[in-house]
C-alpha cells in the first residue's frame, strides 16, 4: 500500500493593513483616472463637434451649465432626467456652451453632438428606411448635444423621429443638452403644425424635465463680424 506524502501546513493568512489597502484604492483610482482622461481626447474628436465650438470651456459658461455638467460627470443632476435646455435668442452663445458642457462629460462617456434638421435629413435617406438607424446611433451615446431643434421640417414623420429620440434618451436618463432659439410656445406651434399637439407636448414636456437655462445678450455673431458685415 502506498504511503502518502505529509501535505505541508499552510501558513495562516494575514490581512493586509488598512495602509495597504488605502495604498492601493488609491493607485486604482489613479489608474482609472488616468485611462478615463486618456480616452477623452478620442471622444471628443469622434463625437462630430463642429470646430468653432472644440475650444469651448466650462470657464466661459453660465454657472447653471457649468453646474449641470458637474452633476452630470458624477452621474446626478436636477429634476426628473439629466436633461438640459439652453434656450436663447440666435448667436447669444448656446452651442457654444452646450459643447463646453459635452466635452467636460468626455472622460465618463462616449459623445455625440448633432444638429436636428441634419438628423432629420440623414433619416430620409433611403426614403426613410435609415430612420431606425440614425435615432438608434443617437440614442446609444453616452452623452448628447441636440442642436437647433425646431429647425427640422414640420411633418408627422419628423415629430416622430424627433419623440423617438428625446424619449428614448429621457426613458435611458442619458445626459442630453438641447439648443434651441425658439420658446416653449413655439415649440409647441411647430409640433402642432404636423398635426399632432399632442406629440408636440409629449416633446417639450421631456426636454424641459431637467434643467432650464435661458441665455440673454447680444448676437455675438454680428459683433465677431468686420463692420458693416454679419458674420455667415
Amino acid at each position: 500500500m502506498r504511503r502518502m506524502s505529509a501535505i505541508p501546513a499552510l501558513g495562516k493568512f494575514a490581512a493586509p493593513s488598512p495602509e495597504v489597502v488605502a495604498a492601493c484604492a488609491e493607485r486604482a483610482a489613479a489608474h482609472a483616472e488616468e485611462e478615463r482622461r486618456r480616452l477623452a481626447p478620442a471622444r471628443i474628436a469622434a463625437a462630430g463637434i463642429p470646430w468653432r465650438y472644440l475650444a469651448a470651456s466650462l470657464a466661459d459658461c453660465d454657472p447653471a451649465v457649468a453646474r449641470w455638467a458637474s452633476l452630470a460627470a458624477e452621474g446626478r443632476w436636477d429634476g426628473e432626467a439629466p436633461f438640459l435646455l439652453l434656450a436663447g435668442a440666435n448667436g447669444v452663445g448656446k452651442s457654444h456652451q452646450a459643447c463646453a458642457a459635452l466635452m467636460a462629460l468626455a472622460p465618463s462617456s462616449t459623445l455625440a453632438f448633432c444638429e436636428m434638421p441634419e438628423v432629420v435629413e440623414a433619416c430620409c435617406a433611403d426614403y426613410g428606411r435609415n430612420a431606425d438607424r440614425e435615432i438608434a446611433r443617437l440614442s446609444c451615446a453616452g452623452a448628447l448635444v441636440i442642436d437647433e431643434l425646431g429647425h427640422e421640417r414640420a411633418t408627422d414623420r419628423t415629430a416622430q423621429w424627433v419623440f423617438n429620440l428625446v424619449h428614448r434618451r429621457w426613458k435611458r436618463r442619458r445626459p442630453t443638452v438641447v439648443v434651441t432659439n425658439l420658446s416653449t410656445q413655439e415649440l409647441l406651434d411647430h409640433y402642432a403644425r404636423c398635426g399632432d399637439a399632442t406629440m408636440g407636448r409629449s416633446i417639450v414636456s421631456r426636454i424641459g424635465s431637467g434643467s432650464v437655462v435661458r441665455l440673454e445678450g447680444r448676437d455675438r455673431r454680428f459683433s465677431a463680424a468686420s463692420p458693416g458685415r454679419a458674420e455667415p
